[in-house]
């Protein structure tokens, strides 16, 4: 099977190949789609009503392993469309995945007080592996001081994490939970923050285990 421009020719999908308009280079579409996963390709509708929680959980254990290469770089793609998604609960952030957007203006993840992404760590077989959130917009339906904070990088103290490019807004009563080593917080917006924007190092008793950038 050829995949050119929108057009297939053949069924055998072991050898299908798939070319963009413009690319030079054939590849297998076994290989472009292993590029990452959607949560789309695990049950996310993505309308802004159906609760798509469980299908990003699904895609995340799906997309991590247990080896994540030389030094921990390398890691696993799970795309969230340019939709509207409605979270209701928490969503795990497993070690060596990261969790990408089309962007701020692109995808938009509707959350409630008790919605969460909460980076969590697994059993992976490299130290210092960690986990990536970027690329979308966060809307919060309603807060107050009982709101738990919509990400949450302190909890499981992870290494090596980065959030970068997220707008949280519409009265968040909080914004993000840090305290790991090595951890990134790279062009995040916040507007209209009720309580606390960003907290550094909660629960934390030695001053060398946290050491969090805070970017731009």
């Amino acid at each position: 099977c050829t995949l050119t421009n929108g057009t297939a020719n053949g069924t055998v999908i072991s050898t299908s190949i798939a070319k963009p308009t413009g690319a030079t280079i054939n590849r297998t579409i076994s290989d472009k789609l292993g590029e990452g996963l959607s949560v789309m390709d695990f049950g996310a509708v993505c309308d802004g009503k159906t609760d798509d929680t469980d299908a990003f959980n699904s895609a995340i254990s799906a997309a991590a392993d247990q080896d994540l290469g030389a030094g921990g770089s390398v890691l696993h793609k799970v795309i969230i469309p340019g939709r509207e998604c409605l979270i209701t609960g928490t969503v795990n952030l497993l070690t060596g995945v990261w969790l990408q957007g089309t962007g701020e203006t692109g995808t938009e993840l509707d959350f409630t007080e008790n919605s969460q992404i909460l980076f969590k760590n697994n059993s992976v077989n490299r130290p210092w592996s960690g986990s990536k959130l970027s690329d979308f917009y966060i809307y919060i339906n309603s807060a107050d001081s009982n709101q738990k904070f919509p990400i949450d990088m302190a909890t499981n103290q992870p290494a090596n994490s980065t959030v970068d490019s997220v707008q949280i807004e519409n009265g968040t009563y909080y914004g993000i939970d840090i305290a790991g080593n090595n951890d990134t917080i790279n062009n995040v917006m916040m507007q209209g923050v009720k309580g606390i924007g960003i907290r550094v190092g909660q629960g934390m008793t030695k001053g060398d285990n946290t050491d969090p950038k805070i970017l731009n």
